[in-house]
């Protein structure tokens, strides 16, 4: 892989990072290698993409936990468990024990 495609790469990541000065700096770095503004504007849309699916994700998954949470086998009032399924992926489950993520 070249290091101009790695740098548009970097840039789409930038924006789905939120790194202002990651964006700035790989920006340059794409222009400085040749990259065009089509590839550029590419980029970018790319990281706004990924961005937007993660929000969404991450949106899904808060109304999961707030509205399906259930007790944990032990009883324990301070762990939950949640299982989920998002289009063909596997079931997820998170257990959450005392502020721990395990």
């Amino acid at each position: 892989m070249g290091e101009r495609t790695k740098e548009l790469i970097a840039l789409g990541a930038s924006v789905s990072a939120h790194c202002q000065p990651c964006l700035a700096y790989h920006l340059g770095k794409a222009r400085e290698l040749g990259a065009g503004e089509e590839n550029i504007q590419a980029a970018i849309e790319a990281g706004h993409m990924v961005e937007n699916g993660t929000s969404a994700a991450m949106a899904k998954y808060v109304d999961l936990v707030l509205n399906q949470a259930q007790c944990c086998p032990s009883g324990d009032s301070k762990c939950f468990v949640v299982e989920m399924r998002w289009g063909d992926q596997e079931y997820v489950r998170s257990r959450l024990l005392k502020g721990n993520v395990s």
